[in-house]
């Protein structure tokens, strides 16, 4: 599996964990529904400066986790 796949299977994964929609995740950050969707789907990543928010949000104690397969399964 790619980088971009395992960030956005780990994103996927620990945003249903918080019961968050992709709609609830991008308003929290400040960027679109699609773009969370195509980053879910591993054909994006997050802009450099949505990182800090994103981790914030997910509650990831580590942005490091979001590169480790199934980090939050």
């Amino acid at each position: 599996m790619n980088i971009r796949k395992t960030i956005g299977k780990n994103i996927a994964t620990r945003r249903a964990c918080l019961r968050m929609t992709q709609v609830q995740l991008a308003n929290a950050i400040g960027c679109s529904r699609s773009l969370v969707q195509w980053v879910e789907w591993g054909k994006r990543s997050f802009p450099f400066e949505n990182v800090p928010q994103l981790v914030k949000v997910l509650k990831i104690q580590d942005y490091n986790q979001l590169f480790e397969k199934d980090a939050f399964i």
